[in-house]
């Protein structure tokens, strides 16, 4: 709230000693001030920047240790899924050479029946693992289509693994 000179008078007692308005302050020149103001901005103007520089690189530093922790993280993750990896290698593994020797033990019309029904892939591996006269046996008793896809699987099994020239 706001008052006047002449309503602060007016609430103050009658014995109040007399009370003199004072005069402000006059502010000093415009040049002068602005000669102020630049003398304290060159004042400060170090320390400004040094203090900015220690901010940036706290927070350089900062974002380094999350990054170095979650390189870490990921580092453990991918020693983990390798790890998956790997059993789930040798398990399938382990789970082919058991089919390809019950497949070596069939007869092989009944080996190129069911054989006819398995995954392409699967059934071209456990053929590529057989004894050739095994394999040429179930071959033979497929239906011609059904071979001949499972002849270019092979072919392009054969294919990758042969070493680069």
């Amino acid at each position: 709230m706001a008052f006047t000179f002449g309503v602060v008078l007016a609430m103050l007692p009658a014995d109040h000693p007399p009370v003199r308005a004072e005069e402000p302050k006059s502010l000093p020149p415009a040049a002068e001030t602005s000669e102020v103001v630049i003398n304290y901005c060159l004042n400060i103007s170090d320390k400004a920047a040094e203090a900015r520089a220690a901010f940036q690189a706290a927070a350089l530093k900062d974002m380094e240790e999350r990054v170095k922790a979650k390189i870490s993280e990921l580092d453990l993750r991918r020693g983990e899924l390798e790890t998956w990896v790997k059993q789930q290698k040798a398990l399938q593994q382990a789970a082919e050479l058991s089919l390809v020797n019950i497949y070596a033990a069939m007869d092989p019309e009944m080996a190129a029946k069911q054989m006819t029904q398995l995954d392409p892939r699967l059934a071209s591996s456990v053929l590529h693992q057989l004894k050739p006269r095994l394999a040429s046996g179930i071959l033979n008793e497929m239906k011609p289509d059904e071979a001949a896809k499972l002849v270019r699987f092979l072919a392009a099994a054969v294919e990758q693994e042969k070493p680069a020239k």
